[in-house]
Formats: structure tokens, sequence, C-alpha cells
């Protein structure tokens, strides 16, 4: 036997009051609980709800009473578990309220629908949908290459990650048009013609994370490095491109640090700051004291106004990111380590003797499904003689260390950033004093991208059908009664309709009756109706409950149902 404990309380007009509590009572002894009218008279917006919520649980409990239970279910969609998706048409749920609506009209866009990511580099077009006013926006511009080493024991610099903006709540107008532009990871530094080639094949999935890399490493010279020997191994990452969303831009990240050598070189009369700027800076490449220093710094100044460090910020942080690269130290040969790419979560790490620095972490973000934490915006590695840093940025896509080394057994090639990441690109290490040069060319930035969810949606379902999983009797019931807890805008009876079943084959209809405002201006209401249930229910019990909309001119919204049988 169940036993249960029930409270009934009483509004009289200026306060609740316990009307009467009873411990260890069976269903079929509670009593009928009348509402009285004033419970929703002079409460605030938020007491009302509750009492609505109580009201529904009392409704329930008559339920037990007037048809001395044989069994039954409440369901308050806590979750989508008791209700057949795969029959429901037209219904969304609505996690963040416990609730399916549908119907014709605007509405507001569950989070996990009306998401449109844009991953292709280059430009595009966002057409804003009839009824949406407002969308979410992440973008994050292309990833900046890693520096090239590659002669006895030169390294190249970690890349920086693409400048990251995330604005929520972002207006639009319906039916207008907005210009978009994904971001290309810059290419790792290194380029050796005329006999080799421009840049070298990766595997894409070899990332530590198992995100995808581009499928190539190095291949870039800058316009201004001239060699003397014609070969330019040494030459510093690319900067990435700019990814957009109309007027907000992620800024490409900052070139990772070559080598510098005799000749022309990129550097002449630059500083490395500014050399290595971008939405996030690019570490400086290994050399001389004179050409060692800061990195770049993120070209998003204004728009930096959280201290992040040391601490990762909360998911889906609103604002426009970017930072420093690491520090280089000015260390002797063969100690020349490289300073990590900036992340859009924080600095890039220093250059510590043989060790070197860590990618600024990024930031994490779950627009692109509604559900899902995705890390974005880490900065590229740095890289040291044999010490190596922990890929702290490898989980937001910045690159990393390469454990594989490239034809020789001295070159190491940077990683690079995760596609569609904007992860700055690893730089690259030789390892053997003396040693051939080329080879350790460095990571590509991982392309950017531009994700937009939509707030609002303009349904025009005139049809809808919710309907419940199937319960299962131990014996074969004669009726049903249901409660509805849903604020329905359309006609009751006719637009909107409930029957019940206790074969799966035959519904019979319910005749729902309106209780009454329970929520105040929020419009939410009990329905309640019962029925004579005619299935054949053999060889097995099998009830369900079944909400249909037809003709449809509104939006309708279920909060709840309960299916009692007898």
């Amino acid at each position: 036997m169940v036993l249960i404990k029930y409270t009934v309380y009483h509004y009289n007009g200026s306060k609740m009051t316990t009307r009467v509590t009873k411990d260890n009572v069976t269903p079929a002894s509670l009593t009928s609980v009348d509402l009285h009218p004033s419970f929703s008279a002079g409460l605030s917006e938020h007491n009302s709800f509750n009492i609505a919520l109580l009201g529904f649980k009392m409704a329930v409990n008559d339920g037990l009473t007037l048809f001395n239970l044989v069994d039954g279910v409440v369901d308050e969609f806590n979750d989508e578990s008791g209700v057949d998706t795969a029959e429901n048409v037209a219904m969304s749920y609505d996690s963040t309220s416990d609730f399916y609506k549908g119907g014709v009209g605007i509405q507001d866009s569950p989070p996990t629908s009306d998401i449109h990511q844009f991953t292709a580099t280059g430009p595009h077009t966002y057409t804003v949908e009839p009824g949406v006013t407002t969308v979410n926006v992440l973008i994050v511009g292309g990833g900046g290459g890693g520096g090239a080493g590659g002669y006895n024991r030169t390294k190249g610099g970690g890349g920086g990650a693409g400048g990251l903006v995330y604005y929520p709540s972002y207006p639009v107008t319906p039916g207008g048009t907005i210009a978009v532009s994904v971001g290309t990871g810059g290419e790792g530094g290194g380029y050796s013609p005329p006999g080799g080639p421009h840049s070298y094949p990766y595997t894409p999935l070899a990332r530590p994370d198992g995100r995808n890399g581009t499928p190539t490493y190095g291949g870039y010279e800058h316009p201004q490095y001239n060699y003397p020997m014609v070969h330019t191994y040494y030459s510093p990452g690319q900067t990435g491109t700019d990814s957009s969303f109309g007027p907000l831009i992620g800024e490409g990240g900052g070139a990772g640090g070559g080598y510098l050598t005799a000749g022309s070189h990129p550097y002449m009369g630059i500083p490395g700051p500014e050399f290595h700027k971008g939405g996030s800076g690019g570490g400086a490449g290994s050399g001389g004291p004179a050409y060692v220093g800061p990195g770049g710094e993120g070209q998003q100044l204004a728009n930096h106004p959280i201290p992040l460090s040391p601490t990762i910020l909360p998911i889906n942080s609103p604002g426009s990111f970017g930072n420093d690269a690491g520090i280089n130290q000015p260390d002797s040969p063969p100690e020349q380590s490289t300073g990590g790419g900036g992340g859009a979560g924080g600095i890039g790490g220093d250059a510590e003797g043989g060790i070197g620095g860590e990618g600024g972490i990024g930031l994490n973000y779950n627009i692109a499904d509604g559900t899902t934490s995705v890390g974005y915006a880490g900065g590229g590695v740095g890289v040291g003689v044999s010490e190596l840093p922990e890929g702290t940025a490898i989980p937001f896509g910045g690159g990393d260390v390469n454990p594989q080394y490239n034809i020789q057994p001295q070159w190491f090639p940077g990683l690079p950033g995760a596609v569609n990441s904007g992860g700055g690109g690893g730089g690259s290490r030789n390892i053997q004093n003396p040693s051939p040069a080329g080879g350790a060319y460095g990571g590509d930035g991982g392309p950017g991208v531009v994700i937009v969810k939509e707030l609002q949606g303009n349904v025009s379902n005139t049809s809808t059908t919710l309907i419940s999983d199937t319960f299962t009797a131990t014996s074969a019931p004669t009726k049903a009664r249901i409660v509805l807890f849903a604020a329905l805008t359309d006609d009751l009876n006719t637009d909107i309709s409930a029957s019940a079943t206790r074969d799966n084959v035959t519904f019979n209809a319910i005749t729902l009756t309106d209780e009454g405002y329970v929520t105040g201006s929020s419009g939410a209401k009990i329905y309640t109706g019962s029925t004579t249930l005619t299935g054949t229910a053999s060889p097995q019990v099998q009830l369900r409950w079944k909400i249909v909309g037809a003709n449809l001119t509104n939006i309708n919204t279920i909060h709840g149902v309960s299916l009692q049988w007898a």
C-alpha cells in the first residue's frame, strides 16, 4: 500500500496559512480540495506562479479522489522523458523553462535550434529570418602561424590566437542581410625554394585533442626575407586574417617569430611587439639579444575589461578578447627558447631558459549546438630545447609541440591550430647543434569561425501534436482523467483538443474545462476533463494522452500534464 503526506493551504486575503496536514494516508482517503478564487488576488507574480504549481498538484490530488486511483502519471516536463519525441509534431521543448510550445507566430527559440555556423573561409551573407530581432554571435579571427627555426637549435615563436568577440543579444533587423567573413589561419613559417616543397603534408587528425588541424604546415615566406643563400628557412609565420559579422571584427592572430639571420629580414626597423601584433600577439622567435623581447599585443585594446589571469572566465563570457604573447629571455645559445602566443583567455607563457612558453588559454562557448562547451582561440605553444610545455592551450584549439620529426630527426615542425577555432600555430624547433638548415617549419594557424544563434523564431505550424510515451496499467481501466497546466491562446476543444487511449489505437476525446487563471498575467491555467475508455486493451493495456492543435493562429505552451485512470 502506498502511504503519502499532503498539505492543503488556504489564502485568507492577506496571507497563506496551513489549513491541514496529514501523514500516512492512502490516496483513496484524500478529500476534494476547492481552490478559493482569492488564491491569485493581491499576490506578486512570483507568489502567483508558486501558487499555480501548488494548484496543479492539488488538482492532481483531487483526481486521485474522484477516480479511486488505480494508477496515474504526472509530467511537469523537467526533461523530455515521458513524451514520445518521435511522434510529436511541431512542438519544441524549452529546456530553460521546462515546457513545450508550438503554433503560429513569433516565439523564443530553444537553445539548440536556429543556429547558423559559417565555417568556410571567405565572405558570406547572413539573412535575418522574419521575426528575429536579436541574436547571440561568436566571431573568432584566424589564428597566426607559428614561426620557423631549423639551424643549430634555433626555434620559432608560437602564433597568436585570433581575436574573439562574443556579443549576446545583438540587435538585427528582420528580413535584413549582414555581411559575414571567416578569417583564414596564417601559414606556418618556413619555405625552401627552389628544390624543396613550400609546405609539407600533415595528417589533420593528428592533433593531441583529436580536432582537425590544417592538412599542411609551413610554406610561408615573408616578402622582406632575403637570406644570402636564397633559402628562407627562418621566416616568421603569417598573420591570420580577420573574421567579421557586420561591424563586429575578430582580428587575425599575430605571427609567431622566426630566427633572425644575416641578410634582409622583416624585423628591420620594426619592433617585435609591433611586428607580431594581432587579435592576440604572436611570440618572438629565438635569436640574438638585440632581437629578443616581448611578443605582440592584442589589437582590441578597448575590449579587454576583465582581468583573466589565472582564472578561466565562465562559459559564454561576453566581450571582446585578445592578449599579449609570452616574453623571450635573452639567453645564450643553445637555450634560446621561445614564448607562447597569446590567447583569448590569457597571455602566452614566457620562455624560461630551455623551456618554451605555454600558449595562452582561450575561452569556452556552447553556442555551436546550445549545450556542448567548446574551447576557442588558444595561443600556439612556444618551444624549448628538451623540456616541453604541457599544452594548456590545446583544449582551446592552440597548436602544440610536434612529437614527430620531419625529414631529419633534428627537425620538429609545430602542430597547427584546430580548424574553426582560431587557434595559433605551434612554434617549431631544432634539437641538435650543429645541424643542417631547414625543415623545422611552423604550424599553421587555425581558421576562424562565425556562429549566429537566433533568439526568436517565426513559426507557422498550424497543426501540432504532443503525445506521451506508453504507460502500462495492471488491469484494464474504464475511464481516464486529464489535468492540463497550459497557456492556450487558440480556442479550447476546437483548435486545441485532448484525448486518451488504453490500447494505443482508439483515442477517446476529452472535453476540457477551464478551471481559471492561476498565474496572474502569465496566462497559464489549469484545464481538466475526463472520458470513458473504449479501446480493447488486450492483450496489454497501453495508456497514453495526446494534445492536438489544428487550425492554429497563435503560440500555445504546455507546462504539465497529469493522466489518471481507473
